[in-house]
């Protein structure tokens, strides 16, 4: 895999860090898009208009609206369920 290292590491404080805060939900893209495998790099099989990102740390638009709609929203929805405020 060659994302790098210190993303991995930074992301892995990070987790767990927050993991029992009632303060704050980390949420993590390396888990939602890596796996042992490597990382998702395109979007619905579009090698040109899916792509993931844009240079070493940006989602593209596209990724962007894809993790804001399939990922973060079920995030979200369920904190506010927890909290009952849906």
């Amino acid at each position: 895999m060659d994302l790098n290292k210190e993303v991995i590491n930074t992301d892995n404080i990070l987790k767990k860090k927050w993991e029992n805060s009632a303060e704050l939900s980390y949420f993590s893209l390396i888990d939602q898009l890596c796996n042992q495998q490597g990382c998702l790099t395109y979007i619905d099989n579009n090698k040109q208009e899916g792509l993931w990102t844009f240079d070493y740390g940006h989602l593209s638009p596209n990724a962007s609206q894809y993790v804001a709609k399939n990922m973060l929203a079920q995030v979200v929805l369920s904190t506010f369920k927890d909290k009952q405020i849906l």
